[in-house]
């Protein structure tokens, strides 16, 4: 009944071209974004802000559409304008008309030089099972030393405070 966030950490380039994806398996839903400012985008307002919105509903099986794109259901793209503030982002997935319950699929393409690749210490993990995780940050090719990296974990049903390592 009520809204779900998604949040994201950005740091777009100046020169734009950050998108955030998100793919809601129903119709019905309204998708925004909300800025580290707390401005919410919308289809409606985003334009005059210099963001950009599209929607397109996916199609099974389709031939000439690959990657996420190539999921069922109903997408919606917004891409972040040039010289966009850097910060927490959170994707806001709203039911309005939805009729049923839905899956909700986000990513964020990011257009930053930064790179950051987790790797976990075992191909698979079980509840209560301990890991281990290692980081690997790149500025474009070259490797970054020294780098501050936070691991959040959370529940898939984001129930309760997610945790967090630095």
């Amino acid at each position: 009944d009520s809204p779900l966030e998604l949040p994201y950490m950005a740091d777009p380039s100046p020169n734009g071209g950050d998108v955030f994806h998100c793919i809601v398996s129903e119709p019905g839903a309204l998708v925004s974004l909300i800025t580290p400012a707390g401005v919410e985008m919308t289809e409606s307002n985003a334009e005059a802000q210099g963001f950009h919105f599209s929607s397109i509903q996916g199609i099974d099986n389709s031939a000439f559409l690959v990657g996420p794109v190539a999921i069922p259901g109903f997408h919606t793209f917004i891409e972040l304008p040039p010289g966009a503030q850097p910060g927490n982002y959170r994707i806001r997935v709203a039911p309005d008309a939805l009729q049923k319950s839905a899956t909700v699929r986000s990513f964020y393409n990011s257009s930053s030089n930064i790179r950051v690749a987790l790797a976990p210490g075992a191909p698979s993990v079980q509840s209560g099972d301990p890991i281990a995780f290692s980081a690997i940050v790149f500025e474009g090719e070259a490797p970054f030393s020294g780098a501050k990296v936070t691991l959040r974990i959370q529940s898939l049903d984001s129930l309760g405070a997610p945790a967090e390592i630095e």
